[in-house]
């Protein structure tokens, strides 16, 4: 699968996909990380799933439909939230590049899902 941004293919700087309902329970998951990292473990990957959700402010009332980029450990996360779900998408801390990439990707995949 090849998704570009200004000619950079961006599907390779994302590290997972998650999508929550709104009490924070998991709908949909995928991680694209190396063996071996923790979050490729069921247990680690709802633990984490759990942090992403109680970072998030008013998770359950938040109906702005805008995007919101915030630190997670290791991970930049840009989230988009609405009334019934919540999408995550991660990318490395360090790679600052793929901010505007995800971005992106979460604004075509939003007029599909909302």
């Amino acid at each position: 699968m090849s998704i570009t941004y200004h000619g950079k293919n961006i599907v390779g700087l994302i590290q997972f996909v998650v999508i929550l309902d709104n009490a924070g329970k998991r709908l949909y998951s995928k991680y694209y990380l190396p063996e071996g990292h923790d979050l490729t473990k069921h247990l680690n990957q709802v633990d984490f799933e759990k942090r992403i959700a109680h970072s998030v402010v008013n998770f359950n009332v938040n109906t702005s439909n805008e995007l919101d980029i915030f630190s997670l450990g290791e991970f930049m996360i840009v989230s988009k939230i609405n009334r019934e779900i919540a999408i995550f998408i991660g990318a490395a801390e360090e790679d600052n590049e793929s901010v505007s990439p995800i971005n992106y990707l979460i604004l075509l995949d939003n007029k599909q899902l909302l």
